[in-house]
This record gives C-alpha cells, sequence and structure tokens, in this order.
C-alpha cells in the first residue's frame, strides 16, 4: 500500500518486467484489497503465479483473502517484519514523487476537474511507458510496441480549429505533465545512483 496525501493506493509490480499497476482502495479492509487487485492485475493479466507481501495488510491475515488465492492458484509469499520490497516501493516512491509534481503543476494552472483516479492512472502509465530497464520499457516488454506518448501536435479537433476545450484539453495537458515529472524523477534517480557509486581507477 501507498500512502498520497489521505488517499490510500494499492500498486503491484511484476519483477519479471516490472510492469506496475495501482489502484486507489477507500480502506485498507480485505474486500477492498481483495477486489483491487482482481481488478487492476487479475483481470487483465490472469492471476500471478506467486505474490509477495508484507505480513501487515490485511490480505496476509484475511481468511477470505486466503480463500481467493487458493481459487486463484496463486501462491502467496509473505515476508518477515523488517524485510523490504526492493522494486515496489522504489516505484512507490517514484509515483508519490511524480502525483506530487503532477498536481502541483495542475494546481499552478488553475486545472481542477482532473479526479484523482485519472491522475493516478496517467502517472502509472508515464512509469511504464518511460522507465527504461535494459534499453526496454515495461509497456515494451508487455505489448511489445511503443506507446503513443503525447497528442500529435498538429491534430485538429471536431470543429477543426485545432484548439481543445475543457477537459480534452486537460487530460492532454495531464498527459504532458505525467511525462515531463517521470522523466525528471527517472533522470534525478540515475544521478543520485551515479554519484553514489565509487569509481575504479
Amino acid at each position: 500500500l501507498m500512502f498520497y496525501r489521505k488517499l490510500i493506493v494499492l500498486h503491484l509490480i511484476d519483477r519479471c518486467i516490472r510492469w506496475h499497476a495501482a489502484r486507489q482502495v477507500p480502506n485498507r479492509t480485505m474486500e477492498s484489497l481483495i477486489s483491487a487487485i482482481d481488478e487492476c492485475w487479475v483481470s487483465h493479466h490472469g492471476p500471478m503465479k506467486e505474490l509477495i507481501i508484507d505480513g501487515e495488510t490485511a490480505i496476509a491475515q484475511g481468511w477470505e483473502s486466503k480463500e481467493y488465492f487458493a481459487r486463484k492458484s496463486i501462491k502467496v509469499t509473505i515476508r518477515a517484519s523488517g524485510q523490504h520490497a526492493r522494486f515496489v516501493e522504489r516505484r512507490g516512491a517514484l509515483l508519490r514523487e511524480t502525483l506530487h509534481k503532477i498536481d502541483t503543476q495542475l494546481e499552478q494552472e488553475n486545472i481542477h476537474d482532473i479526479p484523482f483516479p485519472q491522475r493516478l492512472s496517467e502517472a502509472v502509465f508515464a512509469g511504464n511507458a518511460l522507465i527504461n530497464i535494459n534499453n526496454a520499457t515495461p509497456y515494451q516488454g508487455l505489448y511489445g510496441r511503443v506507446p503513443n506518448l503525447l497528442p500529435d501536435i498538429n491534430a485538429l479537433t471536431l470543429d477543426g480549429t485545432g484548439s481543445m476545450p475543457g477537459t480534452i484539453r486537460h487530460s492532454h495537458r495531464l498527459r504532458e505533465i505525467s511525462v515531463q515529472s517521470i522523466i525528471e524523477g527517472t533522470a534525478k534517480a540515475r544521478i543520485q545512483r551515479a554519484l553514489k557509486t565509487p569509481t575504479l581507477p
């Protein structure tokens, strides 16, 4: 679980290709978490072979979750107290930073009509489409192609004017902000890793 301001986000990551999925959940109850896992992962990709979770969530402790995982043939591995899940924690930190940058930029541009689930999905998409692991992105690993990140700069709307009113214009701006935020966050993380790496003579 990732906490962003007063909101709770359940997010999952594939350890192989680093595909990331996230859903806002209303609370930390077993029913909400199982429903979010089913919606954001199992319904799209099928049941995972193994799900690694920490021992603090309702998923690890609830009988209903055990029944769900048994029905789906998902092997659940519960991490011991104090053990960290590196991949999902790093991705969660990047997601949180991206959301902060998105919200700050939207506030500066006086755009207040984009709901949180849409901002979250754009931030997750930007991460999947832009994070580079050994010269490939998670998006390429899953779909085998490069996504269309931004709308065509010369694209016209139905009225032929090229101006995009209201929500349409804001959704395109949200995509631009998300892409910019994730690029900045990835570059910053790469620089920090390089500064911490001792150079060899």
